[in-house]
């Protein structure tokens, strides 16, 4: 099948690029958060950050043009996934 100029293994292929720079993307990311963390436990600061983590889901909302509930459901899995690793920093 053939939409527009891309077959659909095409834009197949596309989506497979994207899905793997989103994950590499996010590895960066989580490497990035566990740097964060390390600086947090030497300084003797909170690993959460609620005010942080509204302040970044209204600014992508506000910049994306994505629906909200889904950047808040997104960001929230990558939240929860940047405190588990700084906790598991802490506990070392």
């Amino acid at each position: 099948m053939v939409i527009g100029e891309a077959s659909l293994s095409d834009l197949r292929e596309e989506i497979n690029e994207i899905d793997t720079s989103l994950i590499l993307l996010l590895k960066k990311r989580f490497d990035i958060s566990k740097d964060i963390g390390k600086y947090k436990i030497e300084n003797n600061l909170p690993i959460e950050n609620k005010e942080r983590e509204k302040e970044i889901i209204a600014s992508i909302v506000e910049t994306s043009g994505l629906d909200e509930d889904f950047i808040s459901d997104v960001f929230n899995l990558i939240f929860k996934e940047s405190k588990r690793l700084q906790v598991e920093l802490k506990l070392k």
